[in-house]
């Protein structure tokens, strides 16, 4: 498979990264706290991302 990232951003106590998956290019998000913390991996569906 394929990742690519394609954006990133930091908002109060946690910071995203938005990354591309795969051949068709389905959007992907993970979350994290500023301390590394509680990370989070999901979907965005088709479409949900620009």
């Amino acid at each position: 498979g394929r990742l690519k990232v394609v954006g990133s951003r930091a908002s109060g106590a946690r910071s995203s990264v938005y990354m591309r998956i795969g051949p068709s290019g389905a959007p992907w998000r993970c979350q994290v706290g500023s301390d590394g913390s509680n990370p989070t991996v999901g979907f965005m569906g088709y479409g949900g991302m620009a």
